[in-house]
């Protein structure tokens, strides 16, 4: 199981609790995208489904065991698409992995062999050989179909590695695969997880189909024009007025603080963020960012898009961006301080039916704050689309 990139320090905010939410993207034109995700958590399990449908659904330790010990950290991940005859695919990564662990070899009577997944202390074979990217391990099929059966009653699921043992927790399971069925339309269909039953897979609801956003790739230092300097330096002094007003608009300026790195009096801390940067879109657009609001281990910077001269129509894009370069808008945050858990997400300069504009392309989080890895477990994508160049 890939992830989308290979460190594992992804760009899909996420709220750890046990609601679900919907969102919803508006339709933009030719890249046709209508983004409606699903984000659902029970106890020790969560539901994450992307715009096209597909769902993953992923389970986690028990913090503590029965007699109070820390759990080890482990992930397990049901993945399937939507549609008709989709199987369901299996993945599991280890919290502190022993093959991975650079003094492995020290622990006393530790065989570093293939782990093994037993489900009620009943073994099912070994899982073969990890991802090399993210090192995680996809099930067989067989191993799959026995999880599928089991986890919606009460379940022992195990995964062994010698001394390192690494449960996955049955509270929530049944809630969330539960839902996983009815997002997908598979309730009371013969190929439903929880709710079974005699309906044909026909009747279950189809993929959506991906939406294609044309993006274009600015060469950033080609782009300014000479005379950009003194226009940048001229709008420096406008810039406060013109996006501020942009932010009252919002739902969410009256109600928190909002950019308030921005709107707020200057004061000894934010005086060091205050300042434009301008960079050139096209012959006629631009690009401006300012720092919005700092927090314990995170930061985010607002990004506006505008014309070059008046009618200026600025227009914002995000308020908590962190990086902008060539055509791409990118987000990244932590969750907790120690980065297990990551959220984001990225536009790209592209053509719709309205123009040249800012096209959010992905949002995703890598799930529970649970210690199962740096930069977060799977990348459990909320928005996905095709980008074409």
């Amino acid at each position: 199981m890939k992830n989308l990139n290979s460190k594992r320090f992804v760009l899909a905010s996420l709220t750890l609790s046990a609601t679900c939410l919907i969102s919803a993207q508006a339709n933009v034109g030719a890249t046709n995208i209508h983004a409606e995700s699903f984000d659902f958590y029970h106890k020790n399990w969560q539901l994450v489904c992307d715009n096209t449908r597909t769902c993953r659904a992923v389970g986690y330790q028990d913090d503590y065991t029965d007699d109070n010990q820390i759990s080890n950290p482990v992930a397990l991940m049901l993945k399937r698409n939507a549609g008709a005859n989709q199987r369901v695919r299996a993945y599991v990564m280890f919290g502190d992995d022993p093959y991975f662990m650079e003094d492995a070899e020290k622990i006393p009577n530790c065989k570093l062999t293939s782990p093994i997944i037993t489900i009620n202390d009943k073994s099912f074979g070994s899982l073969g050989t990890p991802d090399k990217e993210d090192y995680s391990y996809e099930l067989t099929t067989k191993q799959t179909h026995e999880l599928i059966n089991t986890l919606p009653t009460s379940s022992k699921i195990e995964f062994v590695v010698d001394c390192y043992h690494y449960q996955v927790s049955d509270k929530g399971s049944t809630a969330v695969l539960l839902k996983m069925d009815e997002v997908q339309g598979r309730i009371d269909t013969k190929g439903a997880i929880v709710k079974r039953g005699n309906k044909s897979e026909s009747s279950v609801l189809p993929a959506l189909p991906t939406p294609v956003v044309h993006a274009v790739t600015i060469d950033d230092e080609k782009m300014q024009r000479d005379s950009d300097d003194a226009l940048f330096a001229k709008l420096e002094s406008k810039m406060d007025n013109l996006a501020i007003a942009t932010l009252r608009t919002t739902d969410s300026y009256e109600t928190s603080d909002y950019c308030n790195l921005l709107t707020e009096e200057e004061s000894d801390f934010n005086r060091d963020f205050k300042g434009w940067h301008f960079t050139r879109l096209d012959k006629n657009k631009l690009l401006a960012s300012h720092d919005c609001w700092m927090g314990a281990y995170n930061f985010g910077t607002g990004f506006w898009v505008m014309n070059d001269k008046p009618p200026y129509q600025v227009k914002l894009v995000t308020d908590s961006g962190v990086s902008y370069s060539q055509g791409v808008i990118s987000l990244s945050h932590k969750d907790r301080g120690i980065g297990d858990c990551w959220n984001g997400a990225s536009w790209r300069w592209a053509k719709t039916n309205r123009g040249m504009e800012f096209i959010k392309v992905e949002e995703f989080n890598t799930g529970m704050c649970k210690g199962i890895a740096a930069g977060g477990a799977f990348v459990l994508p909320t928005l996905v689309t095709e980008v074409i160049e």
